[in-house]
């Protein structure tokens, strides 16, 4: 005997459309209804209460054609957050470094550990040579 649930049941698609939030104080991801975008909200986490923010469309309050290529649902993207360092009254932007900044940091540590080397070398010979 089978048993079979109605497709309804296994649909995983959400009701209703979601957007994707980070709590200010915890930094949680959080799925929230499009309905409560410019709202307040609760962290389920932390419990904090912080202001949705309003999407696109809730801030242009004008309706635009939807895209002929339409995106999966369910599925949230989030951007990068930006890291920052606060040094008293200056505040460091932390980034990935790119491939030019990574080659010029090892020929410096390469040439610097070429220095260190020569200086370890030369004590050496005057340390071992006037024997």
């Amino acid at each position: 005997m089978m048993f079979q649930l109605p497709p309804e049941l296994l649909s995983v698609e959400p009701l209703l459309p979601l957007m994707a939030v980070a709590c200010p104080s915890c930094h949680t991801a959080l799925a929230v209804d499009v309905d409560l975008s410019g709202h307040t909200a609760e962290c389920p986490l932390c419990t904090m209460v912080f202001l949705v923010p309003p999407t696109a469309a809730n801030a242009l309050e004008s309706p635009q054609p939807a895209p002929a290529v339409s995106e999966p649902r369910g599925e949230l993207e989030f951007p990068e957050p930006i890291k920052c360092i606060d040094n008293g009254a200056q505040i460091i932007r932390l980034h990935r470094l790119t491939p030019e900044e990574k080659a010029t940091r090892r020929a410096r540590r390469n040439f610097i550990m070429l220095l260190v080397g020569l200086a370890i070398l030369v004590a050496l010979v005057l340390i071992l040579g006037t024997k």
